[in-house]
Formats: structure tokens, C-alpha cells, sequence
């Protein structure tokens, strides 16, 4: 997985769930019209999750995995949607980046999402 993308045509709806004890932070990005005729992968919905540290995050990702499939559950109307899972920290070291990748997370922390600054 590569870097999470933002288009400038894309919709950002952002919400909170809280499932039990799954609480989880979604982005869904939902393509314009016109995209849409071009790809029918239109809809993605973007669940992250996030610690203070690398070490923490990385040690953290399998259960993450379960909430988002609890939240997939309680949440039908994302379920035809694609998934993409987000891991991010302040900082995250080589080792921790191919750790988090490896698990099937985009890794970002803060020089990711504030490059475009």
C-alpha cells in the first residue's frame, strides 16, 4: 500500500463510532459523479488508528483489525465500500514503517500528513 492520497474531488465525511468497547475515527472518501462513470471503485472508507508511539502502534494493529471488522458489522453500509487502514504516529522509524506495511496499514506519521504544508 502506498501513500493515502487526497483528491481534490474527493468528499471528506468524518465521524465517530463507538461499538462497545470498538470506538473507531472514519474518513470516507466518496469520488464526484464523473469519476464515478470512469471507476466503479468509488468508494473507499479510510479507518486509522493512532498511538503516541511506533513501538505501541505496531504492538496495537491486530487488535485494530478486529475493530474494524466489528465496525464493518455494525456499519452494513460500508461494506461494499474498499478499506483502507491507516496507522499513525508522530514518528515512525524505518523498521516500524515495513512492520505496519507488512501488516496491510498505510504508515504515516506527522512529516506524512504535513508534507503537502
Amino acid at each position: 500500500m502506498g501513500r493515502v492520497s487526497s483528491s481534490p474531488s474527493a468528499r471528506r465525511i468524518t465521524g465517530r463510532w463507538r461499538i462497545g468497547k470498538t470506538s473507531l475515527v472514519q474518513e470516507a472518501l466518496e469520488r464526484s459523479a464523473r469519476e464515478r462513470e470512469l471507476d466503479d471503485a468509488s468508494q473507499t472508507i479510510r479507518l486509522g488508528t493512532c498511538k503516541r508511539q511506533g513501538d505501541k502502534l505496531v504492538a496495537d494493529l491486530a487488535r485494530f483489525k478486529h475493530h474494524v471488522k466489528s465496525f464493518l458489522a455494525v456499519v452494513p453500509k460500508f461494506s461494499s465500500w474498499s478499506v483502507e487502514r491507516v496507522a499513525i504516529a508522530p514518528a515512525l522509524t524505518a523498521q516500524q514503517r515495513s512492520a505496519i506495511e507488512a501488516f496491510g496499514y498505510v504508515a504515516q506519521d506527522l512529516s506524512d500528513l504535513t508534507a503537502w504544508l
